[in-house]
């Protein structure tokens, strides 16, 4: 099935591409403070419609899968540490706690002897991965938008 590509006027093209620029920004400016991100996915939802059949179209759905995907695994690496963090409070503070022996000399163990140190690690690597590729994302996207250029293309 082929896609119909509109026309549009110019001005109005223009427009809209500023908009979409603007969303970029806004999801760029999620690491000064996260509210911006949920503004930029409500204004992706709300001018995807406008723009149907233009290039600006996979930009906005771009922009949309980019924030689930990110939010998904930002989740995701989140809880994965949260319970390594835990689990490894939990086993330093059951260290501080044991009976003390006199003369004995403490058992201080490596990180990686502690219970909870392996996924407070995977849990790092995937929220930091998801950093990455997010920037990926909108550093890409931007550039794709400057050339006029649609996403899933090339």
């Amino acid at each position: 099935m082929e896609k119909t590509v509109s026309v549009m006027e110019p001005a109005k093209l223009q427009s809209e591409k500023t908009t979409a620029i603007v969303i970029y920004a806004l999801y760029a400016a999620f690491f000064m403070g996260g509210i911006t991100s949920l503004i930029a996915i409500v204004a992706s939802y709300i001018k995807k419609g406008s723009v149907a059949g233009t290039f600006l179209e996979s930009h906005y759905r771009w922009q949309i899968r980019t924030f689930w995907h990110s939010l998904f695994w930002g989740i995701l690496g989140t809880v994965i540490m949260g319970i390594g963090a835990l689990r490894a409070m939990g086993s330093i503070l059951a260290m501080l706690d044991a009976p003390k022996v006199p003369g004995d000399v403490p058992n201080v163990p490596s990180f990686l002897d502690i219970p909870g140190s392996l996924p407070l690690l995977i849990g790092s690597f995937i929220s930091f991965a998801n950093i990455i590729w997010f920037l990926y994302c909108i550093i890409k996207g931007w550039l794709r938008l400057k050339n006029n250029k649609a996403m899933y293309t090339d």
